[in-house]
C-alpha cells in the first residue's frame, strides 16, 4: 500500500528491544507510541517541517491528539517499520498519519495524529505560514475521520492511581512527554484487566505537567468493555489528558 508520494514519506525500521516489551514478551502500546513520536519528528525533518532551524527558535510542534489502531504486537527481537506522512493542514491544525508493518510487510497498525504550531515563550498557538501549507499536500488518510467528535462522557471513577512526575518524564520542551500520559492511563487499565490488550486508543492532550506534580490517573469502565481515562493534576484538579481505550483478549 502506498500511503503517500515518496517525496513526503518517511519510513524507519525498528527492532523490538527487551525493555520495550511487556511480561509476555510483546512490544507495549507505550513503546509503539514512542516509535510514532520518533518517526513523526524524522518525517517532519525530511520535508523541512521540524522547526529546528535558526529562524524557528521559540517555535515547536505540540501534539494535541493521537489515535492508534493495532492488529498485532510483535515480539522481542522482531522488526517493524513505520511509514509516516503529512496528511493535511486544516486551519490551525496539522495532521500526520502512520502505517505500521511487521517484518513481512503486512500492515499491523494504523495511526493518526493532530498537531499545532506553538510559541514556546508566549505559550500560544501560531497560524501556519503559506510556506508550511505548500509542504502539506492533500493525501489519503490512514484512518477515517477522527478528533472531530468528543470522547464519551466520563461519568464516574472506577479505579485510580497516583503518580509523581519525575525529571526523566520530561521531554526537550521541558514538560512531560506525551507518552507518559498513555502509560499512566494504561497502567490503571491493565492492572484491572491483565488478560486483555489494547486494540485501539484515542487520547487528547489538554494541559502540561511538570516535575514535582502529582497526577491522578482515573478510569471508568463502559458497558461495551471500552475504558475511559482522565489524568488530572492533584493540586488543582486540572485535567491534563483524556482518552478512550478499546480492548481485546490478550494474544500469548
Amino acid at each position: 500500500m502506498s500511503a503517500a508520494p515518496e517525496d513526503v514519506q518517511k519510513q524507519i525500521h525498528y527492532r523490538i528491544r527487551y525493555y520495550e516489551c511487556d511480561a509476555d514478551g510483546r512490544v507495549t502500546i507505550q513503546s509503539i507510541c514512542n516509535f510514532l513520536q520518533d518517526t513523526a519528528w524524522e518525517g517532519a525533518r525530511k520535508i523541512g517541517l521540524d522547526m529546528q532551524g535558526p529562524e524557528d527558535e521559540g517555535r515547536s510542534w505540540v501534539l494535541l491528539a493521537l489515535r492508534v489502531d493495532m492488529d498485532d504486537y510483535p515480539r522481542w527481537g522482531e522488526e517493524i517499520s513505520i511509514t509516516t506522512w503529512p496528511a493535511e493542514l486544516r486551519r490551525l491544525y496539522a495532521y500526520r498519519d502512520f502505517l505500521i508493518r511487521d517484518a513481512s510487510g503486512k500492515i499491523i497498525g494504523r495511526a493518526a495524529s493532530q498537531w499545532i504550531l506553538f510559541d514556546l515563550q508566549k505559550r500560544r498557538p501560531l497560524r501556519p505560514t503559506a510556506n508550511l501549507q505548500e509542504k502539506v499536500p492533500a493525501i489519503p488518510r490512514a484512518l477515517d475521520e477522527y478528533f472531530d467528535q468528543p470522547l464519551p462522557e466520563f461519568k464516574q471513577t472506577d479505579v485510580s492511581t497516583f503518580f509523581r512526575v519525575r525529571l526523566s518524564d520530561h521531554d526537550i520542551n521541558h514538560h512531560v512527554n506525551n507518552v507518559n500520559y498513555i502509560e499512566w492511563a494504561a497502567e490503571v487499565a491493565e492492572s484491572a484487566q491483565p488478560d486483555r490488550q489494547v486494540a485501539s486508543l484515542e487520547i487528547r492532550f489538554i494541559s502540561e505537567s511538570v516535575y514535582g506534580d502529582t497526577v491522578v490517573s482515573e478510569m471508568h469502565l463502559l458497558e461495551d468493555g471500552r475504558t475511559l481515562h482522565r489524568v488530572l493534576r492533584q493540586s488543582d484538579s486540572k485535567e491534563l489528558a483524556n482518552a478512550c481505550f478499546t480492548w481485546i483478549p490478550k494474544r500469548l
